[in-house]
């Protein structure tokens, strides 16, 4: 069990392809807990899969300001208050 997973600060998720998301069926949902940690879970249990991975920002990143998902570009967008943006593809 995650050590921080009463301490949620925002979810979303994460669509593949317009019609995906008219459908709402999304690849992932994401939730960002208040260690800074992004947990990428499956929207439905797949065999054996329930976490599509986890995202813990780099060394010197100050907290997380906002996370949000690009369909263009199939990655994780995470913007730290230090000002930097960090991409992460998804698989």
């Amino acid at each position: 069990m995650h050590k921080s997973q009463t301490n949620i600060i925002c979810t979303g998720q994460c669509f593949v392809d317009t019609t995906k998301k008219l459908d709402n069926y999304p690849y992932a949902v994401y939730t960002l807990y208040a260690d800074n940690s992004i947990k990428l879970l499956a929207p439905k249990a797949e065999p054996d899969v329930k976490v599509k991975s986890t995202i813990y920002p780099p060394p010197n990143s100050e907290d997380v300001a906002l996370v949000r998902f690009c369909t263009v570009l199939k990655q994780i967008i995470v913007y730290v208050r230090s000002g930097y943006l960090y991409f992460y593809r998804l698989e």
